[in-house]
């Protein structure tokens, strides 16, 4: 079973040059952003999440959704965090599926065939973690995982304070990025909105998988001075590595 989360609590929720609105819920396209994004994960995952900073966001979020589906509202389990990422990790821990697909709330044009890419790859293809990449950029709030490795990742990013979303991608065994391309104009199915001109021209451009990358654990860390034998051995190294920052 798929758990998908929206990434939906806290500061990111404002425009930059519109700090009084709240854009998960202006319109693109005529409809509202964040039920855009519901709709699409609603047809992909039987677990559906929102994880929010605070219990009335989720609470209004959650009435704007309900005929869509039946979100549950996670509330950050450390405010004091202070980063996206809490709520990535926060959905991480309440999810119920074997696989969990984390979206942000903003994401105004992602589609189906994007996400079940990246969840085809985590599903039948062996890997712990699968990331998108676009022109050249890793869209590192794009993830599907499965659940018990990323649980296991979340508890070490919570305890050395790591905020950063790359540190699932760090801490999987085995990761694969999915590197795709436009063939057409328009905003990348990928992009999230930031200002209100994001929000203009609600054109997607059409894409194609131009290549596949296979990140092993150890492409990610310098730390090696002798091999690694077992999962317990990785997760020890990766702790390290969170630790030191790196």
């Amino acid at each position: 079973m798929w758990s998908a989360i929206i990434l939906a609590g806290g500061k990111g929720n404002r425009f930059q040059n519109a700090p009084q609105e709240d854009k998960l819920l202006v319109k693109v396209g005529g409809e509202i952003v964040i039920r855009r994004v519901a709709k699409v994960l609603a047809d992909l995952a039987d677990d559906l999440i929102l994880a929010v900073d605070e219990r009335s966001r989720g609470e209004r979020y959650e009435k704007i959704l309900k005929d869509i589906g039946s979100f549950r509202v996670v509330i950050d389990i450390d405010p004091a965090f202070n980063a996206p990422l809490i709520g990535f990790i926060s959905g991480i821990m309440e999810s119920r599926g074997r696989y969990s697909l984390v979206v942000p709330g903003d994401a105004a044009y992602i589609g189906k065939e994007e996400l079940k890419s990246i969840m085809q790859r985590v599903e039948s293809g062996g890997f712990d973690c699968c990331v998108p990449c676009y022109n050249g950029y890793v869209q590192t709030l794009f993830q599907a995982l499965l659940t018990e490795k990323a649980r296991e990742i979340a508890k070490l990013l919570l305890q050395y304070n790591w905020k950063k979303p790359d540190g699932f991608i760090r801490g999987s065994s085995r990761t694969i990025c999915l590197s795709f391309s436009p063939y057409t104009s328009g905003f990348s199915p990928f992009k999230t909105i930031n200002t209100l001109e994001d929000i203009l021209d609600s054109k997607k451009a059409r894409i194609s998988l131009e290549n596949e990358v296979l990140l092993e654990f150890l492409d990610c860390i310098n730390l090696l001075e002798k091999p690694i034998n077992s999962n317990d051995a990785l997760l020890r190294l990766y702790e390290v590595l969170i630790r030191n920052g790196n």
